[in-house]
């Protein structure tokens, strides 16, 4: 039933289909909430419900998906806070929830979600502190979470997920230092911290990120004296693209060992 031009809701006898595997209602004109009963399908291994316009909260039922693998709901217009129920998901690999106007706190039940790869919430309204939970997602390749509320500390525990390929943590209010133990994250290929009001010096640990290709920290309040002749510049051989903009750095002392 995707890519239709469906402007109806969801109807709340799929619930009924109690041995449906997957549910793809994606690129529609779907309106109005996500049914309760949805939570009934506990065979269900993918639900794709991205590109409509449904809203309301995701009920906490979903928690009872305990066969679902992947979850797009992305460019909706959700809102509400995530249930704690989310971290029932046992089997959980891919959550794509942006482009949303989901609100509230990140629920430190996604620290059970130890089978996750991809979680996207980016472009919500999420806010307050990062749950120190976030570090038992150690099968995380890709931390999508620019674009919200989020602020408090990096939490030193980003550094345990050293699957990661992508760490987006831009335009949110994150404050306090970088924590030195994102440099442990060494399949990083993009690492965006910009935009948020992020102070001290870059670690010299981000010169083990041998992968990095986009080290996004413009728009911050970081102070510091970066190496005239290139530091980690030189040590990338032209592979890495940074962005310092908007921050207090000069140009005097080497602070970076080549890589």
């Amino acid at each position: 039933l995707f890519n239709n031009q469906l402007s109806s809701q969801i109807p709340s006898s799929l619930g009924n289909l109690v041995a449906l595997t997957k549910l793809y209602l994606y690129n529609n004109q779907l309106t109005g909430p996500i049914p309760l009963s949805l939570g009934n399908l506990i065979a269900l291994t993918e639900l794709f419900i991205y590109d409509n316009a449904l809203s309301g909260q995701i009920p906490e039922s979903i928690g009872s998906l305990s066969a679902l693998t992947t979850l797009y709901a992305s460019t909706n217009r959700l809102s509400g806070h995530l249930p704690e129920t989310l971290g029932n998901l046992s089997s959980i690999t891919t959550i794509v929830l942006n482009s949303n106007n989901i609100s509230g706190p990140l629920p430190d039940s996604v620290g059970r979600l130890t089978s996750l790869s991809t979680l996207d919430l980016q472009l919500n309204n999420l806010s307050g502190p990062l749950p120190e939970s976030i570090g038992e997602l150690t099968a995380l390749t890709r931390l999508i979470l620019d674009g919200n509320q989020l602020d408090g500390s990096i939490p030193a525990a980003i550094g345990n997920l050293v699957a990661l390929t992508d760490l987006g943590l831009s335009a949110n209010r994150f404050s306090g230092t970088i924590p030195s133990s994102l440099g442990n994250l060494t399949s990083l290929r993009a690492l965006e911290l910009g935009m948020n009001f992020l102070t001290g010096r870059i670690p010299e640990s981000f010169s083990r990120l041998r992968d990095l290709t986009t080290l996004g920290l413009a728009g911050n309040a970081l102070s510091q004296a970066l190496n005239e002749t290139g530091g980690i510049f030189t040590a990338y051989q032209g592979g890495l693209v940074i962005y310092l903009g908007g921050n207090d750095i000069s140009y005097l002392g080497p602070i970076f060992e080549s890589c």
